[in-house]
């Protein structure tokens, strides 16, 4: 599961580990079996066909379609092009931090681009309490790829959208921890 997620394991702690299994599901684990491939792949046809009012049909290639694939792939299947948006991992370590709060010991794993000050993924790990228990991955989902000056400005019009008992904790306090985890403590609020 972390490999498809590209997260390496030894970043993350045991409790990170365990928290990010509880949120990933896979189609054996919802529909009690595993569907077979060609199952999922009619299922996608008709999505995209109804999606996009178009209609497939197996067949070869066209001529126009094919000379645009051997274009694309000319392009594309080179050790440069695999390698064009690979980054050291030193550019975008997964910083970690921790803080107690009211409602609970709240953890912060973040994926930073300090270059283009980029939180590019968070995941929320703690003793906390929040209902319902879906709202810390849906906050983390919204975190994703986010300017990291509006980090704070996205977390409260996220708790504002929607309810959410938070158990002793406060918007902030999301805010809190993923800036001392990325080392801007001096931004991050007082409890």
């Amino acid at each position: 599961m972390l490999r498809v997620l590209r997260i390496p394991a030894e970043k993350l702690s045991d409790k990170a580990i365990a928290s990010a299994r509880e949120r990933v599901a896979n189609l054996k684990e919802l529909l009690g079996r595993q569907p077979d491939t060609a199952t999922i792949r009619q299922y996608f046809v008709e999505a995209f066909e109804s999606e996009f009012s178009v209609e497939f049909r197996e067949g070869d290639l066209t001529l126009s379609e094919h000379k645009r694939y051997q274009a694309a792939l000319a392009e594309i299947d080179t050790v440069d092009w695999v390698h064009l948006v690979a980054r050291p991992r030193a550019d975008m370590p997964i910083l970690e931090a921790a803080r107690k709060f009211p409602g609970g010991l709240l953890r912060a794993a973040v994926t930073y681009d300090a270059v283009a000050r980029l939180i590019r993924q968070v995941w929320f790990t703690g003793d906390i309490f929040v209902s319902p228990r879906r709202t810390v991955a849906d906050l983390e989902a919204a975190l994703r790829d986010l300017p990291l000056d509006r980090l704070e400005q996205r977390t409260l019009a996220f708790f504002a959208s929607r309810p959410a008992d938070l158990l002793g904790l406060a918007p902030a306090d999301f805010v809190t921890v993923v800036r001392i985890a990325i080392g801007e403590p001096l931004l991050a609020r007082n409890p």
